[in-house]
């Protein structure tokens, strides 16, 4: 049985109140992503900090630079996903 999280296009993005932000936790899930050896998006790495001035009660952005970086990585992802697709249908 393999890993079901082998060569799956992964992002990681993380949001806290703080000025450090999830800067640990997106350590952490990176290197296990490392050993499930998941096709993680390594740019842009995205930490919202003091994000109750950047996000809004509903979850929505009211930070431009934190839409732009978002939109960025989900680009990022769906190009990743492009490209794994691909190389499956090769396989």
């Amino acid at each position: 049985m393999g890993l079901p999280l082998a060569h799956k296009p992964i992002a990681i993005v993380g949001a806290a109140p703080t000025g450090m932000g999830t800067v640990r936790a997106q350590l952490q899930l990176r290197q296990l992503f490392l050993w499930t050896d998941s096709a993680v998006v390594t740019k842009p790495e995205i930490i919202v900090t003091n994000a109750h001035e950047k996000l809004g009660q509903d979850g929505t952005v009211k930070d431009e630079t934190t839409e732009t970086l978002l939109r960025t990585l989900l680009d990022a992802l769906a190009t990743k996903i492009r490209v794994t697709d691909l190389a499956a249908t090769a396989a």
